[in-house]
Parts: structure tokens; sequence; C-alpha cells
């Protein structure tokens, strides 16, 4: 599949996942790392926490021992979809690339974790026609399991024009030219 100039990929964490059955559990741990490395919180990981709101325009995230933190960036939070008090998604920048955290927003007391699934986008450049380095981070990140040309599989992308996003503020946030892959 070749992509089009100047659109843009998703990378679907569970998906991806879904493939690497024997590997899950390592490669979850590699990407939540990638996770925090990209977009981190002031002291934790998004791996622990358990519920996320948006408290005015800032991320909060809240872990089951009670404390919280925001992001280093508090920039970063660009959009969400749900309410602020209870976000079913949110959407992270840093530079070109957009992060969707689809999230459990069932709170602390079940004692699950609220990160449920990570999209990340991949940014196909004008005259490049090859994806963001962030489908090749991730491809090293999985130890070559799964390869680029697998993640950009027809079967594992879809239009993106199901979501609505709205800023912290509550202006739509637009997504163009968005596939999930």
């Amino acid at each position: 599949m070749q992509p089009a100039n100047g659109a843009s990929y998703w990378v679907d964490m569970n998906r991806l996942l879904g493939r690497l059955e024997e590997r899950e559990a390592p490669a979850r741990q590699a990407i939540l790392q990638q996770l925090d490395a990209l977009c981190p919180l002031k002291s934790g990981s998004h791996g622990e926490v358990c519920e996320y709101l948006v408290y005015y325009h800032q991320l909060l995230a809240l872990f089951p021992d009670g404390s919280s933190s925001g992001l280093q960036q508090s920039g970063q939070l660009v959009a969400l979809t749900g309410s602020r008090e209870k976000p079913s998604s949110l959407l992270l920048k840093t530079g070109e690339l957009h992060i969707e955290l689809e999230v459990d927003s069932s709170g602390c007391e079940n004692g699950a974790r609220a990160l449920q699934n990570l999209q990340i986008e991949a940014r196909v450049d004008e005259g490049d026609c090859q994806p963001h380095t962030a489908l090749a981070a991730i491809d090293t990140l999985l130890d070559s399991t799964l390869t680029l040309a697998d993640a950009l599989s027809p079967r594992l992308h879809r239009p993106r024009s199901d979501r609505s996003f709205r800023t912290p503020g509550g202006e739509d946030y637009l997504t163009q030219n968005r596939q999930l892959v």
C-alpha cells in the first residue's frame, strides 16, 4: 500500500499487539516506555494511572495511592472526547505527532488501569511517501516482530472520520486526513 502524500496514519497498539500474542507483555511495556518518553508526566508512569481528567486546560493523572500528576509539558494536551471529568480519549501532541490515549473513565475504585489503548499518528510528508519515524521506532521497540509493512497493511487501518475531538476549552479540534493503522 502506498500512502498518500500529506496523509497521516494512526498505529493502533491493541491491534498490533494482538498480532504479538507471545510477546504481548514486553511489547506493552516498551510502548508505555515510549509514551512516557514522548509525553512524560511530572511523576509516575502512564501505565500506573487509574484515572485521567482535565482540570481547566491541564491533564490530571490520578494514581491508586491517591497521588496525582500532570504532564511535564502541559501544552501537550490538545483535545479530548467525552467530558473533562470523564474523558473517553485524550489527544496529546508532541512535535507533529499526535498520540490518542483511549481511557477507561470508571475511576480508581475498581483497581483497573485507565489506559485502554494507545494510537500513534504517523504522518506521511509530501515528497517523502514514508511514514513518520514513529512507525519505525515502534517497529524497533517490538524487536522487529512486526514489520513496517505489517503496520501499513490495509487490514489494520480504517479512515479516522469516526472521532470528533474538542480542545479543553470546548472548541472543535480537527485532525485532517487521518487514518488509523
